[in-house]
């Protein structure tokens, strides 16, 4: 990590230390220096989350090696600093490009950004942080890196009775936030680079546009771990790219690559993975030169179309009671002792 502190004015025109977060993938300050122009040397540390990191940018940086995001040198702090246990935000905005944009990362690359109970929960606190703040007008979610946005649940913490948390108490609390981020009056734009499989792939459909990178990889893999997503995964899907595809998604359980997922209607555009955070910066510039009460309402009008939360809730208390089957066992330890699950003994019922 590389620490840097701006300035930025307070109400009586004085000059005072402001803190802000940047990512650093690399090895030394001097590989980093050549991506900051005229920011300053100064350093400041910013405290990682465990699972989801929180920031609001105004800025972008390429996706490379080393990668910097937030360096700007005429930030303005638009609230204080906020924190939790496991989620650090600060709120700025940038001046010189209008921008107001709140990022959510999935914070598990070891793990190609699966989500466990807790990361659904920060999660959580991160959207309803965007819908709160009336200065945030479009949310980003992407995953940290460069190998996968959102590879799904954790497999690992999956029990008969659902994803295991900390007081272990099984849940699928992924279910509420995707209901979460349907219902958010904001724009929220899926920033896809590498894995974006099973409920991850699921994240990106329910988001409301998808950028990917020309690396990206899309597909529902549910089937193959004894696991399904028959709300949002169908409905959302079947929208988008129509019954005849959805089947083959979800019955064939492949893996599309960026530009067949373009062709099928599963992302917006595809652009090489250095120029990623540009091409998304972009589309979040573009929105926030409209009506922020038209976008709101178009949103919710387009989601009305689709299937409610009702069936969602259907189709969660269906997943909870296939995990507690044999069947639904024999995917998960499959998966674990990394084997080909044995499906055939199970019946196929008339």
């Amino acid at each position: 990590m590389l620490r840097v502190i701006k300035n930025r004015r307070e109400s009586n025109g004085r000059k005072s230390e402001s803190r802000h977060s940047i990512q650093v993938h690399s090895t030394t300050a001097e590989d980093a220096g050549s991506h900051i122009e005229g920011a300053s040397k100064k350093t400041a540390w910013r405290k990682e989350a465990s699972s989801v990191l929180l920031s609001l940018q105004g800025t972008y940086a390429p996706i490379t090696e080393a990668v910097i995001l937030n360096v700007f040198t005429d930030w303005t702090i638009l609230s204080d600093l906020c924190s939790g246990d496991h989620v650090w935000w600060e709120i700025v905005s940038s001046k010189r490009f209008c921008l107001r944009n709140q990022w959510i990362t999935i914070n598990r690359p070891e793990c190609r950004n699966t989500f466990t109970v807790k990361t659904v929960e920060e999660m959580e606190r991160a959207f309803k942080n965007a819908r709160d703040d009336s200065d945030v007008g479009v949310v980003i979610l992407t995953g940290k890196g460069t190998e996968a946005f959102c590879s799904g649940g954790d497999v690992g913490v999956r029990s008969r009775e659902g994803y295991v948390g900390e007081n272990r108490i099984p849940r699928l609390n992924v279910l509420d936030l995707q209901i979460q981020i349907r219902r958010l009056p904001k724009p929220v734009i899926a920033m896809v680079a590498g894995y974006a499989v099973g409920g991850g792939h699921v994240l990106q459909l329910i988001c409301d546009l998808t950028i990917a990178a020309d690396n990206a990889v899309f597909g529902q893999t549910g089937p193959k771990v004894g696991s399904f997503d028959a709300g949002f995964g169908v409905s959302a899907m079947t929208h988008m790219i129509g019954a005849r595809k959805t089947r083959e998604v979800w019955f064939l359980t492949r893996l599309y690559d960026a530009q067949e997922a373009l062709n099928m209607g599963l992302c917006n555009t595809v652009v090489p993975l250095d120029r990623l955070e540009q091409e998304t910066v972009k589309w979040c510039r573009e929105i926030l030169q409209n009506s922020p009460t038209s976008i709101r309402v178009l949103k919710a009008a387009i989601n009305a179309t689709e299937a409610d939360s009702d069936a969602q809730a259907m189709a969660g208390n269906s997943t909870l009671i296939f995990y507690a089957t044999d069947e639904a066992e024999e995917g998960r330890k499959a998966y674990m002792e990394k084997r080909k699950p044995d499906f055939s003994k199970f019946k196929r019922l008339p």
